[in-house]
C-alpha cells in the first residue's frame, strides 16, 4: 500500500484578497501543498495560527489593523517554533529585515517568480531558511531536488561551478557519455519546467492586471469616499454653527434665570458632543486616504498637560472619581509637536478611562527618556480602575468602528476614537500599547519620540472659555461686512458684531461683496468661504485685485475643514482662517488683532 502524501499546511495573510486567491490558485495545483487558512491582518492571522498550526506562514506586513511585524512578534512568542516566510514589496526593506530579526525565516518579494515561493515553502518546511528572492544557483538547486534525479543533481552542481564534461566524468567516475546523457535529461526537464514557468508567468501577468485594476478601483472609491464624508461635515458643521453660536451668546448677553441657563448649558455640551462626533468622522476619512497633516510647532509641555487634567479633572468629579497626575521629575520645558494632536491623543484616552470606570481613580502619568541631547521619548500612562477587558478585545479595539464592553457604555460614541488615536500616534512616528485584567482595570501608555524646543517659543496653553458678557471695545465704530449664504449665520454674525460695538451690514454671496464693500466701505469682513454663486476663495482673489479694497483683511469662517480649502482660502489673500462652529471669543481676538484694537 503507497503511504498518503503529506501535503504541507499553510496558513497566507494579506490584506489583499486578489493576493490570497493567486497563492491559493497556485497552491491548489501543488500535490504537497495545502491552503488551510487565510487572514487579511495580523490579528486575523493569530487567531488563524492557533486554530490550524500551519506548518508554513505567508506574511504581508503591511496591513491595517494589526501590522505583519506585530503578528510576528506574537506568533513566534507564543509558538517559538513558527515557520513564517515575509513577503515584500521591496527588497531590502527594513520592515522585512526587522521581521527576520523577530524570527522569521526569510523573506521574498511579491513579484518573485512563483517557483521562488514554492521553494522556499517547501525549504522552510523542510527546516532550512528561505533566501531573499533576488535569485541564485543555491534556490535553483532546491528547484532542482524535487524535479531531478541524485545523479542529474550530481551533474548539474559540476556544470555550475564551470567544469567541462571530461572533468564531471572523472570527477563522478562516469563515461563522457554517460555525462551527456545525463545533460540531455536535464535539458529536457528543465526545458519542461520553462514551459510550465511560462504559463505560471502569463498567469501573474493577469494577476498583476487584475490587482492594478482593483488598486485603482479602491483608491477611487476611497476618494469617493472621502470626498463623501467631507461634504457631509459640512452640511452638519453649518447649522451646528448657529446651534453652538446662540448658546454662547446668549449666556455672553446674561440676564438669564437658572433655568434658561442650564438649558443654554445643555445646549452647548450637546452641540460640542455631536461637533466631536464629526471631527472623529472627518479624521478617519483624512487617515483612510492617507492625508493625515501634523503641524509642528514648539508646544510648552506642562502647560498642556495641565490644561488636559483641567478639563478632565471635572469629568471625574462628575463621576465621584478621583484624579491622579504624577509629572515625572526631568519632564522637558518644551518640545516640538503638534499640539492639538498631542491633546487629542490625551483626551481620547482619558475620556475613555473615564467611560469605562465607575468607582476608583484615573491617573495620568507623564515621564520623558533622554534620547540623545535634541530628543525625548516621552512616555504617557493613562490608567484606570475600570471594567478591564478580556484579551481577546486588546487586538479589537484599535479597529475602527469595534466596540468592546456593555451595550450601555458601547453606546457612549463611535468606536472611531482608539483607532484614530493609535494613526495619529503612529504619524508621530510613537506607539501605543495597551494592558488590561477583566475586573481589574486597563493601561494605555504612548511613546513618542520628540525633538527639544527652545522654552522661549513654547506658547502656553490657551483654555477656551465663554466670557460672561460681550465686550465693547472702546473709540469710534468700527464697520465690519458680513457674507455668509445661510441666512441663520448671518443673523448670528451680525447680532453678535452689533452687541459688541461694531456698525454692521451684510450680503448673502460672494458675488454680492465687491458692491457691498464699495458702498459701506468697511474695516473688516467676516467671509462664508463656501458659497453657491461665487464662493469665498473667488471672492477675496476679487478683492485683492480692487485698487481701493484690496487690503481690507478678510476673516473667513468654513464649514469646510480641510486643509486644502484653507490652503486655497490663505493662497487667496484670506488673513485669518476659522473653521465652522467658530468660538466667538476666539473670532472676537481675531477682529481686535486684525484691527489693532487690543
Amino acid at each position: 500500500m503507497t503511504a498518503a502524501l503529506t501535503r504541507i499546511q499553510v496558513l497566507c495573510v494579506d490584506d489583499h484578497p486578489i493576493v490570497r486567491q493567486g497563492i491559493a490558485t497556485l497552491l491548489s495545483v501543488e500535490p504537497d501543498m495545502a491552503l488551510v487558512a487565510e487572514a487579511a491582518n495580523g490579528r486575523e492571522a493569530i487567531q488563524q495560527y492557533r486554530a490550524h498550526r500551519p506548518d508554513v506562514t505567508l506574511m504581508d506586513l503591511q496591513m491595517p489593523g494589526m501590522s505583519g511585524l506585530d503578528a510576528i512578534g506574537a506568533i513566534r512568542a507564543e509558538f517559538p517554533d513558527a515557520r513564517i516566510i515575509v513577503l515584500t514589496t521591496y527588497a531590502g526593506d527594513a520592515q522585512a529585515q526587522r521581521a527576520l530579526q523577530a524570527g522569521a525565516r526569510g523573506y521574498l518579494l511579491k513579484n518573485a517568480l512563483h517557483k521562488e515561493l514554492l521553494d522556499a515553502i517547501r525549504s522552510v518546511h523542510a527546516g532550512r531558511k528561505a533566501l531573499p528572492s533576488e535569485g541564485s544557483f543555491e534556490l535553483a538547486g532546491q528547484v532542482a531536488d524535487e524535479a531531478l534525479t541524485p545523479a542529474e543533481i550530481s551533474v548539474l552542481r559540476f556544470i555550475a561551478q564551470g567544469n567541462a564534461y571530461p572533468e564531471i566524468a572523472r570527477a563522478l567516475s562516469l563515461s563522457q557519455d554517460a555525462v551527456e546523457g545525463q545533460v540531455r535529461a536535464i535539458l529536457a526537464k528543465l526545458d519542461a519546467q520553462d514551459r510550465t514557468h511560462a504559463a505560471m508567468a502569463e498567469l501573474k501577468r493577469g494577476m498583476v492586471q487584475t490587482e492594478r485594476a482593483a488598486r485603482h478601483a479602491a483608491e477611487a472609491a476611497n476618494r469617493a469616499k472621502s470626498q463623501f464624508l467631507a461634504g457631509m461635515s459640512h452640511e452638519l458643521r453649518t447649522p451646528l454653527n448657529a446651534v453652538l453660536g446662540y448658546a454662547q451668546l446668549l449666556t455672553m448677553e446674561g440676564g438669564l434665570t437658572e433655568r434658561q441657563a442650564r438649558g443654554l448649558d445643555t445646549i452647548h455640551e450637546s452641540g460640542q458632543h455631536l461637533l466631536a462626533l464629526i471631527n472623529d468622522i472627518l479624521d478617519l476619512a483624512r487617515i483612510e486616504a492617507g492625508r493625515t497633516e501634523l503641524n509642528v510647532a514648539p508646544v510648552n509641555l506642562g502647560d498642556l498637560l495641565q490644561t488636559v487634567v483641567n478639563l478632565m479633572r471635572v469629568k471625574t468629579d462628575e463621576k465621584q472619581l478621583a484624579f491622579a497626575f504624577d509629572a515625572a521629575a526631568g519632564l522637558p520645558e518644551a518640545v516640538l509637536a503638534d499640539e492639538r494632536r498631542l491633546r487629542q491623543v490625551l483626551l481620547n484616552l482619558l475620556g475613555n478611562a473615564i467611560k469605562f470606570t465607575d468607582a476608583g481613580t484615573v491617573t495620568l502619568r507623564a515621564a520623558a527618556e533622554p534620547q540623545g541631547q535634541a530628543q525625548v521619548l516621552l512616555r504617557l500612562d493613562v490608567e484606570d480602575t475600570g471594567v478591564g477587558m478580556r484579551p481577546d478585545d486588546l487586538d479589537r479595539i484599535f479597529e475602527p468602528f469595534e466596540q468592546v464592553g456593555d451595550a450601555q457604555r458601547r453606546s457612549g460614541g463611535t468606536g472611531l476614537g482608539l483607532a484614530i488615536t493609535r494613526a495619529l500616534v503612529n504619524d508621530m512616528g510613537g506607539q501605543v500599547q495597551v494592558s488590561s485584567e477583566p475586573g481589574r482595570g486597563t493601561c494605555f501608555r504612548v511613546e513618542l519620540p520628540l525633538p527639544l524646543a527652545p522654552p522661549a517659543q513654547a506658547q502656553p496653553a490657551k483654555p477656551t472659555e465663554v466670557t460672561a458678557e460681550v465686550p465693547r471695545y472702546p473709540g469710534p465704530p468700527r464697520r465690519v461686512l458680513v457674507v455668509d449664504d445661510v441666512a441663520a449665520n448671518r443673523t448670528l454674525m451680525c447680532d453678535f458684531l452689533t452687541n459688541a460695538g461694531f456698525e454692521v451690514a451684510q450680503a448673502s454671496d460672494g458675488s454680492e461683496l465687491l458692491a457691498a464693500a464699495r458702498r459701506f466701505r468697511p474695516d473688516l469682513i467676516v467671509m462664508d468661504s463656501v458659497m453657491p454663486s461665487v464662493d469665498g476663495v473667488e471672492a477675496t482673489r476679487r478683492l485683492r485685485q480692487d485698487a481701493e479694497l484690496g487690503g481690507v483683511p478678510v476673516i473667513a469662517v468654513s464649514a469646510s475643514a480641510t486643509a486644502e480649502h484653507r490652503a486655497a482660502c490663505l493662497q487667496a489673500g484670506v488673513n485669518v482662517f476659522l473653521t465652522k462652529p467658530v468660538s466667538l471669543e476666539a473670532l472676537r481676538g481675531h477682529i481686535g488683532e486684525q484691527l489693532g484694537l487690543d
